[in-house]
């Protein structure tokens, strides 16, 4: 939607700048993403064994290990934005744009963080209709503000970095109230304060290969991205079909996301399945799942 609507209240170049930007930022955002996923999984170990003391514990070490994340990840993010657009051979004509709207996503990075961190121990609690509720008003509000920020405000490409980062952080606190609300059993309090460095570890050792393995596919399509972008230089081509090029992939990535969509939000909804009936030791029907996954991936092939 921030693409759209910039490039229907701006101009065709601040599309594909947001557009060209989309591998670059695929790989921060989905490293953060996942690195929630993966700290999720063991809470949903405990919640399946009904372990609500390690439960409480285990949210408050998610949020200290997200803090620290969310900090790391920002710093390197925007030491490493204009660089890695030069990486890839952005156009001159877009890198700058282009470079604005990724600062301003780095910056909001605790509020991606935020947000995919209360989703995600939500789905590890069995609720996933609440985060989905959650996203669904995040992109209609994202949408308004795109509007608000972009025309009224007249703040450019990084009008929708603002909108996004403001409508996730507004999302993200729905869910944190929900959690708390819904789950009293899952809210950390003193005795959470006291943990030692084995527990620690057990979360970092699961969510940091987890983030690491989804980055492998964003570099994949960094590596992508700069091959369509040095197809100018290739066939020598004019600025017009330079813009063509990143327009047409960028347009190929935004239609292949919501494919890819599906298969992605199986895998999280195993995930948190299995996560849950291990920490019960039912695996008769974590092995039932598995079988019923395999199903669904025919299908939706």
């Amino acid at each position: 939607m921030d693409a759209i609507i910039v490039g229907q209240t701006i101009d065709s170049n601040a599309y594909v700048s947001i557009g060209v930007t989309s591998s670059l930022v695929f790989f921060d955002t989905g490293f953060c993403q996942w690195i929630t996923f993966g700290l999720a999984i063991p809470i949903s170990q405990h919640y399946g064994a009904k372990n609500y003391k390690s439960l409480q514990k285990g949210i408050f070490i998610s949020i200290i290990l997200a803090i620290c994340a969310s900090i790391i990840l920002t710093i390197l993010a925007i030491l490493t934005s204009r660089p890695l657009l030069e990486l890839v051979n952005t156009q001159p004509n877009l890198i700058d744009s282009a470079n604005e709207y990724m600062l301003t996503i780095y910056l909001g990075l605790f509020a991606t963080i935020f947000y995919n961190l209360s989703a995600h121990i939500l789905r590890s609690l069995g609720d996933s209709k609440t985060p989905l509720i959650a996203l669904i008003v995040s992109v209609l509000l994202n949408i308004g503000l795109d509007f608000l920020f972009i025309l009224g405000f007249k703040l450019g490409v990084a009008g929708a970095g603002y909108a996004t980062i403001l409508s996730q952080f507004i999302s993200g606190a729905g869910c944190w109230a929900y959690l708390l609300i819904k789950f009293p059993n899952a809210r950390p309090n003193t005795s959470s304060l006291h943990f030692n460095f084995k527990e620690l570890f057990l979360y970092i050792k699961i969510s940091i290969p987890m983030a690491f393995q989804f980055s492998i596919i964003g570099i994949g399509l960094i590596i992508q991205q700069n091959a369509v972008n040095g197809l100018d230089e290739i066939n020598n081509a004019t600025s017009l079909i330079k813009d063509l090029y990143a327009t047409s992939y960028v347009n190929a990535c935004k239609i292949n996301n919501f494919a890819s969509g599906i298969l992605q939000s199986l895998g999280l909804t195993m995930v948190a399945f299995c996560g849950q009936n291990y920490g019960a030791k039912k695996i008769d029907r974590i092995k039932i799942g598995i079988n019923i996954l395999r199903l669904y991936l025919l299908l939706f092939h």
